[in-house]
């Protein structure tokens, strides 16, 4: 690094009490020029992105100044020294001597002409950058506001600062400060969710487009009252919210390590990690991903992490200005075949159902959608879902409101805005166990309620007043007698799984034989029908099925000897419906040609009769 660029970067504007913490805290005390190196212009807090000397138009007299080594191991600057060189600069010159402080020693082997001047306690008013007072301008005096003239020109020139994506051991973050991830899609920081609320929070939203929508919190139970808070990374890990009017604990990530080259990271994902700086994301100590507020992001897991004992929810805001937990929640059931709820409390109010390789059982469609991709994992490591967008310059996210809607929202470039996309909770349909045990929902009848075929319904009197709470119960009973089959119902979605059995094996002919063989098996479906493979049984009654047309699948219900024997009925009444019919219809349409076929000689004979007289 030329001497040039030395003299240049201890004489631009740099405010020595300040740290930033976007930039690692690279904001306390003046370089030593010695250690300076090229790398080093574009990784301070200034943020240049072009050579200082052509940008500023540096001519200067050689003038730098640097801390005293006895106080730039304190990591404060009070007092400097100032060097006049009497040489020419000449291009690469790095002689570089030691200076004198304050005190007036002169060290060991310098230049009498250095000179002590004093401390350089004086700011500048527009960037707060250190002078002597000796180097004020003409005509100003300690009476009066001092004035410089060596400092970004009266406040007319700024430096970009640089804004880091990171946290480092022992940095704090305090309220008023952030980092933004690398691409600027995301900033973490404090926030207050309304401009009603006074309360304080950490948390993340969007930077880039979408400003100011909040994506995580963290101390959602526990706000500042004020801005105060900061937050802290720990050597072991751990992440410290605390309040710095009380010192009290807000909150915290509550891991540990003994990692020592230990970060948290803003990604553009909007995940917030700690995590070892010399290894990957997959080996994180501790993200928000695992601990989400009222949004799903794209690449964020809802379900169970087998390897870190963590179980994903998300849940609704109690409010738009209170970002604790309200009273929904959607999550994921792992008794019998998982599948996904959406709860009140502890009710259920929504189920999107279980996977069925295409998509969860009770989606609208199975089509691809344009935007986002559903996938389910269920391995040694997790059982989890996860939406993954197909095209990444999309904004995309999904929620649960505080009045319980669950939606996906997509951000319009044109109208700078979000746009409702879809709406998971579309019908009537969709509240759970609407129509009651062994009852199906259709929503293109009216009533919409139903009994599933050879079931009846237990309380009649109360379906005529469209109460279908009590269900449906079945006609014929089972008795595991040997004419017991299945009777195929097409199209559905498919009933609750909490008490069901899968194989992800089995055929389908497998199954049939299993639950043909156990008197207790009401009923058997194809585990994923992508592949039509896997076998999925219950050994209980069915509830919160639904008609959807073009979507759903077949399921396979054991009815009694006595019930399927009404289908072999029917079956033989339109065989002989079939024998009897076609027959007289093929006769018929014979006959009818024969006659047309008649007719037509006729006229013609006629004809040609009529031509032979007029010869």
């Amino acid at each position: 690094m030329s001497a040039y660029f030395k003299f240049f970067l201890m004489d631009v504007c740099f405010n020595t009490d300040k740290s930033s913490a976007a930039s690692g805290g690279r904001g306390k005390g003046l370089f030593n020029v010695d250690s300076i190196t090229a790398g080093d212009v574009e990784a301070t807090s200034f943020g240049l992105t072009r050579n200082p000397a052509e940008s500023f138009g540096l001519h200067r007299p050689n003038v730098y100044r640097l801390c005293c080594p006895e106080e730039k191991k304190a990591g404060v600057q009070k007092r400097c020294g100032k060097r006049h060189i009497t040489d020419q600069r000449v291009p690469g010159h790095t002689t570089v001597a030691e200076v004198v402080g304050s005190s007036g020693a002169q060290a060991k082997g310098v230049s009498p002409l250095y000179i002590d001047i004093g401390d350089c306690q004086w700011s500048w008013e527009h960037c707060n950058a250190k002078f002597w007072y000796n180097e004020r301008l003409k005509g100003y005096s300690k009476d009066q506001q001092v004035r410089y003239q060596k400092c970004c020109s009266g406040g007319k020139v700024t430096l970009k600062e640089e804004r880091a994506d990171t946290i480092s051991i022992n940095q704090t973050l305090r309220d008023g400060e952030t980092i933004v991830s690398a691409q600027e899609s995301f900033e973490l920081g404090f926030f207050s969710p309304s401009n009603t609320s006074k309360n304080r929070y950490l948390g993340t939203w969007y930077k880039k487009f979408a400003t100011g929508t909040i994506v995580w919190v963290a101390n959602r139970e526990t706000p500042i009252s004020n801005k105060t808070g900061e937050l802290t990374l720990n050597p072991g890990g751990l992440l410290v919210l605390r309040d710095n009017a009380s010192n009290r604990i807000i909150w915290s990530s509550n891991t540990s390590t003994d990692t020592k080259n230990v970060v948290a990271r803003l990604l553009d994902t909007s995940n917030f990690m700690v995590v070892d700086s010399e290894a990957g994301p997959e080996n994180y100590i501790w993200q928000s991903f695992d601990h989400p507020a009222n949004t799903m992001m794209p690449n964020m897991k809802l379900g169970r992490n087998l390897e870190r004992g963590l179980i994903t929810n998300f849940t609704s805001w109690k409010s738009d200005d209170d970002p604790s937990q309200g009273q929904y929640m959607i999550c994921m059931d792992f008794s019998g075949l998982p599948q996904v709820y959406q709860k009140n409390g502890d009710k259920i109010e929504y189920r999107l159902g279980s996977w069925n390789g295409l998509a969860y059982s009770g989606s609208t469609s199975n089509h691809p959608n344009p935007i986002y991709q559903s996938f389910f994992y269920m391995d040694e490591n997790q059982i989890s879902a996860v939406i993954i967008l197909r095209n990444k310059s999309v904004l995309s996210r999904l929620t649960l409101s505080s009045e319980g809607n669950m939606e996906q929202w997509n951000w319009i470039t044109g109208t700078q805005g979000w746009l409702l996309y879809s709406s998971l909770t579309t019908d009537m349909c969709e509240r759970y166990a609407l129509c009651g045990v062994h009852g199906i929902c259709d929503i293109r009848q009216s009533p919409i309620c139903g009994c599933l075929r050879g079931f009846t319904p237990k309380r009649p009197d109360q379906w005529e007043i469209s109460d279908w709470s009590s269900g449906c119960q079945r006609e014929m009973p089972l008795d595991c007698g040997v004419g017991e089959g299945f009777r195929k119902y097409s199209f559905v979605k498919l009933p609750d799984t909490r008490q069901s059995w899968f194989d992800r094996n089995m055929t389908m002919e497998q199954c049939n034989v299993k639950c043909k063989n156990e008197c207790n098996c009401t009923a058997y479906a194809t585990l994923d029908i992508e592949q039509g493979i896997g076998c999925l049984i219950w050994y209980n009654e069915f509830i919160d099925m639904r008609i959807l047309p073009g979507n759903g699948q077949d399921i396979y219900i054991r009815m009694s000897a006595v019930e399927l024997e009404k289908d072999t009925r029917g079956s033989g009444r339109k065989t002989i419906v079939r024998a009897i019919v076609i027959p007289a219809t093929l006769g018929f349409v014979i006959l009818l040609g024969l006659c047309i076929l008649i007719i037509m000689k006729k006229k013609k004979a006629k004809a040609q009769g009529l031509e032979s007289d007029n010869q």
